[in-house]
């Protein structure tokens, strides 16, 4: 009866167990884990900026106040007459010659001379009278009167020499005349005939513009009008014409005109 015994598997029940026990374990362990990595973010301080963040950060910086302009300077009077140069004694000029030479030199003087323009005040009488104070010394610190200085324009010599105006010389005018100046003229050559227009038969007329110098001759001769043969032989006449000299207010002037020469055939 009891040759065959049937035995309780009891590994695959501690198996089941462990198992639970496993998962269960594994499960609150999860839990913890997340829990505490929850506390820790809730818990720990992500500052972004904003902890010291203040009022006076959000308005803008006030502008510092202009700086004061400096005060002009003053210059004393004496300065305005830096640039004048004068001259404390009445003396010679240091270029004059000290002795009259007894021979004529060749040779060339090697000493420059002094433009005296550029002293404009000659002082006279020494340095005493200058300033205000009779110290003796100039612009001393004397409260002492000086009868000079009732006087001051006689100090002072103005020796301011102003050049002569430049002498501009008037060019002379020239008149200009569109009459006919044949008639005015008191030598008026002829021009000779061209040969080539002899043999062509040709005629014609030639004007040339002249000018004419105070003194009456004709320093400008230029064909203006007139068939080619003939013009080369109008200039040359016209410049050896004279005429009578040209008053304007009793000032002789240059004068431009026109001299009509006429080539005719003679048989």
């Amino acid at each position: 009866m009891f040759d065959k015994l049937v035995e309780s598997d009891t590994t695959g029940a501690d198996f089941k167990n462990r198992s639970r026990y496993f998962l269960a374990s594994t499960v609150i362990v999860g839990i913890l884990f997340l829990t505490a990595v929850v506390y820790s973010l809730y818990a720990a301080e992500i500052g972004i900026g904003k902890g010291n963040l203040e009022i006076a950060e959000l308005i803008s910086p006030v502008a510092p106040d202009a700086p004061e302009p400096e005060p002009l300077r003053t210059q004393e009077a004496a300065n305005n007459n830096s640039q004048q140069t004068s001259r404390q004694v009445l003396m010679a000029s240091t270029d004059a010659p000290t002795k009259v030479p007894t021979s004529i030199s060749t040779d060339r003087n090697p000493y420059q001379s002094i433009d005296i323009s550029r002293f404009e005040n000659i002082k006279i009488g020494g340095s005493d009278r200058e300033g205000g104070g009779s110290s003796g010394r100039p612009g001393g610190d004397g409260t002492g009167t000086s009868s000079a200085d009732a006087n001051n324009e006689s100090d002072y010599l103005e020796t301011s020499k102003t050049a002569p105006p430049p002498v501009i010389k008037e060019t002379p005018k020239i008149v200009r005349t569109s009459t006919v100046l044949n008639g005015s003229a008191l030598s008026l050559p002829k021009p000779s005939y061209p040969r080539t227009a002899q043999a062509l038969n040709l005629e014609g007329t030639v004007k040339v513009q002249v000018t004419i110098d105070e003194a009456g001759n004709v320093i400008s001769a230029k064909a203006a009008d007139g068939h080619p043969f003939f013009r080369p032989g109008a200039e040359q006449a016209a410049r050896n014409a004279k005429f009578r000299p040209t008053l304007l207010n009793g000032v002789p002037v240059k004068v431009t005109g026109v001299i009509v020469y006429n080539f005719r055939r003679t048989n």
